[in-house]
């Protein structure tokens, strides 16, 4: 069962009264014990008030940040001391909440957080809103062709069908002639090639563009991709790795192909080109911008970016399920 330290401050239980219902055992910390879970200890904290509960957690988090992998509330580590609020720091969380509610930008009400945003539109047709998952998932398969699976930071393998969802740390792979195409939870689009091989390394996104991140791995193969919202004010929040060059955006639809020994009548090597906005990679040293209908090359051994004059066709092969 789970230890309660006791209150260090005052030194016995209070009634301490918390957005019009009793928080009780008011200690000013709690010991996290193997299978706990936050959602647990909020209910435990506020037995009679379940409205509030989502603003005790965040509260929690927001003085705790080093107890939770990339500030998830789902992702707790054992062991830990959380640091409690006290009752000011809760009815601020309380207020924050208030008014993310009475915000006059739309938002959506579901299974997953919402990031309140203007209404965006594209081409005339209104943007689906952003939304936060809230059970820690990066994104989720939205077209599979072929056999693809994800491979968990633990070494599980699953099988990667339409709906399923991929994690920070997964390791996704599409098998010959496979295709797979993921919408991340900040609204990024992402088509991979047959016999590709990418790591989710890290994705944080919260809404909050000083945490957010999403850093990725090209291990083989290619992919299109139209970003998200990560990286779209701030651009170091978005980088892709590959064996002989990084990638980054400043707001882009991009595609990018590592050739090694599996392209026809192509030289072994990382090939990119941006279809809109501009990326930009680093290899040897240099780094080149690559603008809307520009493409690039770097040699399978390293060294400075090279310019293309035109798209290499490989790279302008219809993708099914990208749009």
């Amino acid at each position: 069962m789970m230890q309660i330290k006791a209150l260090k401050k005052i030194g016995l239980f209070v009634a301490l009264f918390a957005f019009g219902s009793l928080l009780q055992a008011a200690q000013d910390s709690w010991d996290v014990e193997r299978g706990q879970s936050l959602s647990k200890i909020v209910r435990q904290l506020l037995p009679n008030d379940a409205a509030s509960r989502p603003a005790l957690m965040q509260a929690i988090v927001d003085l705790n940040p080093r107890a939770f992998g990339s500030g998830n509330p789902d992702k707790m580590y054992a062991g830990v001391t959380l640091k409690l609020p006290d009752l000011d720091q809760l009815q601020a969380a309380k207020a924050g909440s208030v008014a993310a509610k009475t915000s006059t930008k739309p938002f959506i009400q579901n299974s997953r957080k919402v990031i309140n945003v203007a209404s965006p539109t594209k081409a005339g047709k209104a943007v689906e809103p952003v939304v936060v998952p809230t059970d820690g998932s990066a994104g989720r398969v939205v077209y599979s062709k072929g056999r693809s699976t994800a491979a968990g930071l633990g070494g599980n393998v699953r099988e990667l069908n339409k709906g399923a969802k991929l994690f920070e740390g997964d390791t996704l792979n599409t098998g010959p002639g496979s295709y797979l195409r993921v919408r991340y939870s900040d609204g990024g689009t992402m088509l991979l090639r047959p016999r590709t091989r990418l790591q989710l390394q890290e994705y944080t996104h919260t809404g909050d563009e000083g945490i957010d991140r999403n850093f990725m791995r090209l291990v083989k193969g290619g992919f299109r991709t139209v970003t998200g919202a990560i990286g779209r004010n701030k651009k170091d929040a978005y980088l892709v790795s590959t064996p002989v060059a990084t990638i980054g955006i400043r707001g882009t639809d991009y595609s990018a192909l590592f050739c090694a020994g599996d392209c026809v009548n192509l030289p072994d090597g990382l090939y990119t080109t941006t279809d809109s906005g501009s990326t930009v990679v680093s290899s040897g040293g240099a780094t080149k911008v690559v603008s809307t209908g520009q493409s690039v090359f770097v040699p399978a051994g390293g060294g400075v970016p090279q310019g293309l004059r035109i798209k290499p066709r490989i790279l302008s092969l219809p993708d099914p399920g990208c749009d």
